[in-house]
């Protein structure tokens, strides 16, 4: 939710400066006629903010799915990444101090129906 948060705090930084630039570019014409407008926007603008708030809040899992790692038969290579890079730096943080740093992240790919959304709701 933090990370939700820090992306709708920066889509709403990046749409006023937006708006700000192409103010300049209109030169500022029609000034008490621009406040008006800027009035419709802004609410117009919430309400978008709250689509888009509701459509990210509905893509977050905020329930764990009950998957262990005995569930996915196969993938072993990919399984042992995923728990160094994961689960390793969680538990063991003292393991991964001065030189010794842990993976930043790692990209799964492949057709689809090959367990890559189901690694990611084991770890």
């Amino acid at each position: 939710m933090e990370r939700v948060e820090g992306y709708m705090k920066r889509a709403e930084e990046l749409s006023d400066y937006l708006k700000k630039k192409n103010e300049l570019q209109n030169g500022g014409a029609g000034g008490s006629a621009m406040a008006k407008k800027d009035d419709k926007n802004d609410d117009g603008a919430d309400k978008e903010k709250e689509k888009l708030r509701g459509a990210l809040s509905s893509a977050i899992v905020t329930e764990k799915p009950n998957v262990k790692w005995e569930d996915v038969a196969g993938l072993d290579g990919a399984k042992e990444a995923l728990k160094e890079t994961v689960i390793l730096p969680t538990r063991f943080p003292q393991l991964f101090t001065g030189k010794r740093r842990p993976f930043k992240g790692i990209l799964l790919y492949g057709p689809p129906g090959t367990g890559k959304l189901i690694l990611t709701a084991i770890t």
